[in-house]
């Protein structure tokens, strides 16, 4: 009889010590639940705050594809040499080996091609 007593007191020990981790368990997965929300909202936050941004940058990549696009397709005859539209914002290729004193500008001439360097010679 002692035996058993002390059987059910290991085994309600036990229990107890497995309710206290279910509890803290518990805990640890709301609070959890409650972070991951949050970093859900900011991440909501940010991209709607870059959607306008995105789409005028789309739409100036498609303006250039389509100019592109034109180039490519015109006869020899149409193809004129056209100055280049800036954008506003330069692409970081050319702004990360740039010096702050030297112009805009500057490297950025037009140089002929080889098929362009050919033409001039045979018309010499």
């Amino acid at each position: 009889m002692a035996a058993s007593s002390l059987l059910t007191q290991q085994l309600l020990q036990h229990l107890h010590a497995l309710s206290e981790v279910n509890e803290a368990l518990t805990l640890r997965l709301l609070d959890l639940e409650e972070r991951l929300r949050d970093l859900e909202r900011r991440l909501d936050d940010s991209q709607q705050d870059l959607v306008g941004e995105d789409a005028s940058l789309l739409a100036e990549a498609d303006q250039r594809l389509l100019r592109l696009q034109d180039l490519l397709t015109a006869a020899p005859a149409q193809r004129l040499p056209r100055p280049l539209v800036r954008s506003t914002v330069p692409p970081a290729s050319l702004r990360l080996g740039r010096d702050s004193a030297r112009g805009e500008d500057e490297g950025l001439e037009d140089q002929p091609f080889m098929d362009e360097l050919d033409e001039c010679q045979d018309a010499a």
